[in-house]
């Protein structure tokens, strides 16, 4: 085991998780999480591609492929966390020798997806974050592995409530995210790989694997066998990735990670790293990339796919009309998001504004904007409400499908609009004294009416106070599905301009009211003295 190796990716996993753990409402000042993203050439390159903008970052990652000639692909073999959990992983599931046999075709199926994602963002679709090592990394410890890890620490800290913890790490609140069956088959099915082949992911299906194979082509520093080698192949057997052909002479520097295991194998000493000259000659045991056929088979498939998305042939509710899309009412955006088809394009699926979110308002979507939006953050009140006073999401946002907005430009970032469901109100529909919405509210968006015929006051959503927080939906009693709701209705979503200029046209009168007037404060009094359950009287 080469110990550099192993320590520098646990310095590089460690540093990765302290940046999601940046991603919090005390550390996010100090700490910008979202750079990191930049250095994943396949989720940067499907960002640009898609949403045709120049994204920061640039530099970092032009750097990093500077890095990557020089020295060959380092950054797969000591600092993606990827690689690493999947080198972690790898003793605990066994499986088959490390290496492929000469003219193996399994590497090339990289470039073909690097080829495929290419293909589908210059045809308008972002399938980046299904390859992007970096955004997977952070969906992995962000939505399996940090939930877990708190139903861990519950568990061993109240025994007693394991059996309702369990429920917890499985998605439901208060371990936060949805669709945590599905992230966790993904990625013990990607990490099962490993079974098969050690690094599977890195060495056949990894598009950033790709980039940095293509740019290591040809490295500076690689490795170089000395004339005291005999032949004896333990260094091809070995390799990780299948980087030594079957005359152990030859590399493929295009596969090899720089882990220079085959040093430590190799029993003359007749492996070494070293940098060479520019002009030497280099010996391929085979051609790398995949044929012709292949690729325009690739290509095909991409516009398929791209022309099936664009269409809507597969989401009947997200058609165009006169341009703007029509989408579900359900889909409720953060606050600041870009306007719909932007916000597709540009957002990676990184997970960092679902880590950040105070309230775990923050969602991955499950089929909320259908599959060319899946991933997606998507705001779900039940699961909380909006802050008012945080801008956070829109802070880490690294590839800024969620506009950075000071506090006072948020407040006017209108999610949607509440809904009252007559039939379900315990005042409307029952006759029940219910005051929660009422005062859930902080912009003073629901008032209680007197209605003819009715004997108490119900409640009424005054549509140009209400931003869509979702504070009413989260606190009202009535289980299954509230009697009051946000909908996606007059929604303001901007790719550029002033939130407040946009909603003082449309005649909004968002601001912050005072909630403890004299009456509710009695109210709030009364209600605590009787004993009664929030919103009965």
């Amino acid at each position: 085991m080469n110990v550099f190796q192993r320590s520098l990716q646990a310095l590089c996993l460690a540093l990765f998780l302290l940046l999601l753990l940046a991603a919090d409402p005390v550390l996010t000042g100090f700490i910008d999480p979202a750079r990191v993203f930049a250095l994943d050439p396949a989720a940067y390159l499907g960002a640009v591609l898609t949403g045709r903008v120049l994204l920061p970052g640039l530099g970092a990652l032009l750097f990093l492929l500077l890095l990557t000639w020089l020295l060959g692909r380092f950054f797969c073999g000591h600092v993606c966390p990827l690689g690493t959990t999947c080198d972690a992983v790898r003793p605990a599931l066994g499986g088959k020798s490390a290496n492929e046999p000469p003219g193996s075709r399994g590497p090339k199926a990289k470039y073909l997806a690097l080829l495929f994602i290419t293909a589908a963002s210059l045809l308008g679709l972002n399938l980046a974050y299904w390859g992007a090592p970096l955004t997977l990394a952070g969906r992995l410890f962000i939505l399996v592995l940090g939930p877990a890890g708190e139903f861990v620490l519950s568990g061993l800290s109240e025994m007693e409530v394991l059996s309702d913890q369990a429920s917890s790490a499985l998605g439901l609140p208060p371990d936060r995210y949805l669709g945590a069956w599905f992230f966790l088959l993904f990625f013990a099915a990607l990490l099962g790989l490993q079974h098969f082949r050690s690094r599977f992911w890195c060495r056949f299906l990894c598009p950033a694997g790709a980039v940095f194979a293509l740019v290591a082509r040809r490295p500076i520093f690689r490795r170089t066998v000395l004339e005291a080698c005999t032949d004896c192949g333990l260094c091809r057997k070995q390799c990780p990735m299948g980087a030594i052909g079957s005359d152990p002479r030859l590399t493929r520097h295009e596969e090899c990670i720089v882990c220079q295991r085959c040093v430590e194998l190799c029993p003359e000493g007749a492996i070494v790293f070293r940098g060479l000259g520019l002009r030497e000659k280099f010996s391929d045991p085979e051609p790398f990339l995949p044929g012709r056929r292949a690729a325009v088979q690739t290509l095909a498939t991409a516009a398929a796919v791209a022309f099936v998305s664009r269409a809507g042939l597969v989401e009947a509710w997200n058609r165009q009309e006169e341009g703007q899309r029509i989408l579900s009412s359900e889909l409720i955006r953060p606050p600041g998001a870009l306007p719909e088809d932007d916000f597709l394009n540009r957002c990676i699926r990184c997970g960092l504004c679902l880590r950040i979110c105070p309230t775990d308002m923050l969602q991955p979507a499950m089929g909320h904007s259908g599959w060319s939006g899946f991933q997606t953050p998507v705001a779900v009140a039940r699961s909380g409400p909006c802050e008012p006073g945080c801008t956070l999401c829109g802070d880490v946002c690294p590839s800024g499908a969620i506009r950075r907005l000071p506090e006072a430009e948020k407040v006017w970032a209108k999610m949607g609009t509440a809904v009252v469901d007559r039939r379900k109100c315990l005042a409307w529909e029952w006759g029940e004294r219910c005051l929660v919405c009422d005062e859930a509210c902080s912009y003073g968006a629901v008032e209680l009416i007197q209605e003819p015929g009715l004997e108490v006051a119900v409640p009424s959503v005054r549509e140009d106070r209400c931003t869509g927080c979702g504070a009413c939906e989260f606190a009202c009693p009535v289980v299954d599905r509230p009697a009051i709701a946000v909908s996606s209705m007059a929604e303001i979503r901007l790719a550029t301009g002033s939130y407040r200029e946009e909603g003082e046209r449309r005649g909004l009168d968002i601001s912050r009211k005072g909630r403890e007037s004299g009456e509710k404060q009695e109210r709030r009094e009364e209600r605590e003295a009787s004993g009664l359950p929030p919103g009965f009287q």
